[in-house]
């Protein structure tokens, strides 16, 4: 769940079943997917193998991806630093 930002997404490859709110939807190659900010519900990707080209609305969803593949990731520091929330 984002805090800080709007999510929209570019289904380039496979599908989606994407959920926001109390809407879930499938998405396509494509698509074009807007979650706002704070969406309670979390977007769940499918199992097929997809691409997708993502734009966050203000912008810095970037520096998160380059924190998050760094081999010393804490999990609860990077979300507390980007404004996310894991849900499991």
């Amino acid at each position: 769940m984002h805090h800080r930002a709007a999510e929209c997404f570019y289904v380039l490859a496979g599908k989606y079943t994407v959920t926001c709110g109390d809407e879930t939807s499938s998405a396509s190659a494509g698509n074009f997917v807007y979650c706002p900010r704070e969406c309670r519900t979390p977007t769940a990707w499918g199992d097929e193998r997809g691409e997708k080209l993502i734009v966050a609305v203000p912008a810095g969803l970037e520096e998160f991806f380059q924190d998050m593949d760094r081999d010393d990731v804490d999990l609860d520091e990077l979300q507390h630093r980007h404004g996310f929330m894991f849900l499991g």
